[in-house]
């Protein structure tokens, strides 16, 4: 499954990162009919939490970026984590960039090429490390 196996790089690239133990790996994703198969899937993979928003009729992701900013913040707060590493360019999600390193949460943020361009420059300048993968064949 391509999702798995993208799940056990960034996990590894996280546990190499920060030199701790993970936590888990949370997958934020949007629905309009409820969780797939594949959340499901998902969801029953050993250390993983699928967190959902909606699609609303538009077509548009809602709600997804405010379960990501709130982890964020959450984790960071209960001093549950030393090192978040985000896969995402969403300008949105800057506050909670900003709000977990106030906790003392180091953000990492990670770019699948060809990210450039599609990676807000406030986010990464935000973040303490930010490095863009290529990606591997058996992820696509």
């Amino acid at each position: 499954m391509a999702h798995e196996d993208a799940i056990n790089a960034f996990a590894e690239f996280a546990r190499k990162l920060s030199g701790v133990p993970l936590l888990r790996v949370y997958w934020y994703d949007g629905t309009s009919t409820g969780p797939t198969a594949q959340h499901l899937t998902l969801a029953h993979l050993e250390d993983v939490k699928v967190r959902l928003g909606f699609v609303n009729s538009a077509g548009e992701q809602k709600g997804v970026d405010s379960l990501i900013v709130t982890d964020m913040i959450t984790l960071a707060r209960n001093r549950a984590i030393s090192d978040a590493v985000l896969v995402s360019g969403d300008e949105d999600l800057r506050v909670g960039v900003q709000q977990a390193q106030e906790f003392g949460a180091r953000v990492h943020l990670i770019g699948i090429k060809p990210s450039r361009g599609s990676q807000s420059l406030f986010l990464m300048q935000e973040a303490e490390f930010v490095n863009h993968f290529e990606t591997p064949a058996r992820i696509n």
